[in-house]
């Protein structure tokens, strides 16, 4: 038998039937299951996390058959430490099951930050590297005629902070700027003296100073056998008197030596020292 003429017939027509619904009845299956196995029907709404804790957060998810992963934290003094501040997929959203919800939160411990500000900088400048690491600051000023306007020193709570030093985010550190101050003093005699005895009188007298030793000096031993033989500005009663802040310079040795002064015409013979 030809195939039209099987086609034609009462028994083609039946089978070609059979094959046609059986077709059909495999794709309705095949789609039946596909929309049970991928859950179109069981979209799940995310809420809305911010504002709650990591543990409240974790514990909604759970509940819905989604599951949490933290991706980054952040910290912010103004912000309550541990609770959403992010989500992705955003509240709204609509996830199958077992989906993965990424947040980040607010840290709960403030981070260590680098103090990026040293004795010299100007206190305009300290204040806005201070503010840019989240360093809060009080100024206070500290008569200095040789270094107004710039930072002497930067302390947390009474210690002396150094350049890199690691401060917790938040905290509050005192800045001593130098200020302008109009009083004088006379030129102090630092004949004979110590380099440190000469160092806390030019601090008690509002000056400062910087020696230099003849020959130089390597161990602090060696060092406290030197005294002062000549200094600049020179100690005479008619020296012109020294605005406070103003630098001393003295050299020191361990020689005997006469007394450097400016040239006094009613001055008896220069005193002699000997260490």
């Amino acid at each position: 038998m030809s195939f039209v003429k099987f086609i034609k017939s009462k028994y083609g027509r039946r089978n070609i039937a059979l094959i046609i619904g059986a077709n059909v009845l495999l794709f309705l299956v095949v789609i039946f299951v596909l929309k049970i196995y991928t859950r179109h029907d069981e979209a799940i709404l995310i809420p809305d996390l911010k504002g709650k804790s990591d543990a409240e957060a974790r514990a909604i998810l759970e509940d819905m058959g989604l599951e949490m992963v933290v991706t980054d934290s952040l910290f912010l003094p103004e912000a309550a430490p541990g609770t959403v501040r992010d989500q992705n997929p955003k509240a709204g959203s609509a996830v199958k099951g077992g989906r993965i919800i990424f947040i980040s939160i607010f840290k709960k411990t403030p981070p260590m930050v680098p103090i990026n500000v040293k004795e010299g900088d100007h206190v305009q400048i300290a204040s806005l590297r201070l503010s840019n690491k989240g360093i809060k600051f009080q100024v206070q000023y500290a008569p200095n005629n040789s270094m107004i306007g710039v930072v002497m020193k930067i302390e947390h709570n009474g210690r002396e902070l150094k350049f890199g030093e690691l401060l917790e985010h938040g905290q509050t550190v005192v800045l001593t700027v130098g200020e302008g101050i109009k009083t004088t003093v006379a030129v102090p005699n630092l004949f004979g003296m110590s380099y440190n005895d000469v160092m806390n009188l030019l601090t008690s007298l509002n000056l400062s100073g910087q020696g230099f030793f003849e020959p130089a000096a390597f161990t602090l031993e060696d060092s406290a056998a030197y005294h002062v033989c000549r200094q600049d500005p020179k100690f005479s009663s008619e020296a012109m008197p020294l605005a406070a802040g103003r630098f001393v310079d003295f050299w020191l040795s361990k020689e005997p030596c006469t007394i450097d002064t400016i040239i006094n015409p009613f001055a008896t013979e220069p005193d002699l020292f000997v260490p």
